[in-house]
């Protein structure tokens, strides 16, 4: 592993540290440090983009968030680079493994007394790792002022409700001829 990426494992470490010790995180989630770093450690040195821009733009830094989309979470970092319109954005998480509910015992070879199992054939949890280099390409504010927003949102709602009467106008219209087909069905039995 060469200069930069060690330097930017620190600075990651330091972040992750950060995120426990400014309490982003509830008291039951875990960010397993240790985790992260491995499956970092084990894979960084596969992304050569990130290596040269590294190496080529010396200033950056790392900030990060914690997402919670369900009970899980994802820790997001970022690494900025100054005067850059890219980023990279690391995404922290983790990939169920189902490989069976945990059945082992102290007499089984390998037994881990901390963790109470041999880690070998049981459930858990495998930390990932998703490195997306993301580039700004444009930015872009809307041409106008206030008045003209609101007059665009006029329009644009005018256009939505227009559509839900067209919709709601249609199905009024099936379920009439609906009602039409099943009276004419009900007058054919009761005349037959």
């Amino acid at each position: 592993m060469n200069d930069s990426f060690k330097s930017l494992m620190k600075s990651i470490e330091k972040e992750l540290k950060d995120l426990i010790y400014i309490d982003y995180m509830d008291e039951n989630d875990d960010i397993d440090i240790a985790s992260f770093m491995a499956v970092i450690e084990q894979n960084i040195d596969k992304y050569w983009d990130l290596e040269l821009d590294l190496f080529n733009y010396k200033v950056w830094w790392v900030s990060s968030e914690v997402y919670k989309p369900r009970e899980d979470f994802d820790v997001v970092l970022y690494i900025n680079f100054l005067s850059q319109k890219f980023f990279y954005k690391i995404t922290l998480g983790y990939k169920n493994e189902s490989l069976g509910y945990c059945q082992c015992t102290e007499e089984d070879e390998g037994y881990d007394f901390r963790y109470k199992c041999t880690g070998e054939h049981c459930d858990w949890d495998r930390p990932t790792i998703k490195i997306e280099k993301v580039e700004e390409i444009g930015y872009n504010e809307f041409e106008g002022t206030q008045k003209d927003l609101w007059n665009y949102k006029d329009k644009y709602n005018k256009t939505d409700k227009d559509l839900e009467l067209k919709k709601k106008n249609a199905e009024i219209k099936e379920l009439e001829d609906k009602i039409k087909e099943l009276q004419n069905k009900l007058d054919n039995i009761k005349e037959g």
